[in-house]
């Protein structure tokens, strides 16, 4: 996150590994710009979350000024606005209990973007790992929907190459996370491997 405060286009968002309070009270203190939180199933489970991250009147998120997002200060006149305004909230949804309650979860003020853990819905599906499957695309396709007309966004799966974006800017999608880093390191070390072992 101190990283990224050198460039004017980066925004750090964390991706926390459960829903407990604390982790994304860490993330946020430390300058986090948002906060991924996975396995929402219910629009209980989202409603907590938002107040999780949220300063009152909002939500109940702990509250102390004296840290990097505090600006280690207590000059706090504009730091609560400012913090309930401009912190993102990205609830992955990863079951079929998730999809079932997403008309519900959509309606929780605060949500802003709603992400679909393809793999995880392809095991919950009973097709783990089949993310192409088509009772799942056309699942998340009537989600996104859903998602949209509600004005807000959403995203999924991990596209690697322009084709795999264009396919979920067809789909609706606006949020997109192109790649990660440890399969981006792998392609490209294993084709210098393939290479040299063709020697």
């Amino acid at each position: 996150m101190s990283a990224c405060e050198n460039g004017s286009s980066c925004t750090p968002l964390v991706r926390i590994p459960s829903k407990d309070d604390w982790l994304s009270l860490q993330a946020l203190d430390q300058g986090a710009c948002g906060i991924v939180v996975p396995h929402i199933s219910s629009n209980q489970e989202a409603a907590d979350f938002i107040s999780s991250i949220k300063y009152h009147p909002i939500g109940s998120r702990g509250f102390t000024p004296f840290s990097k997002a505090g600006g280690f200060n207590n000059n706090t006149a504009n730091y609560v606005t400012n913090a309930n305004n401009e912190v993102l909230s990205i609830i992955i949804i990863e079951s079929e209990e998730g999809l079932n309650n997403l008309e519900e979860i959509v309606e929780v003020e605060g949500v802003d973007i709603i992400y679909f853990g393809a793999f995880d819905l392809s095991q919950s599906f009973g097709y783990p790992g089949d993310v192409k499957n088509p009772k799942l695309i056309n699942a998340i396709k009537d989600s996104v929907e859903i998602v949209n007309s509600k004005g807000k966004y959403a995203g999924g799966f991990v596209p690697k190459s322009k084709d795999d974006i264009q396919w979920l800017l067809d789909m609706g999608m606006s949020f997109i996370t192109y790649n990660i880093d440890s399969s981006i390191i792998y392609d490209n070390v294993s084709s210098l491997v393939n290479w040299f072992d063709s020697q």
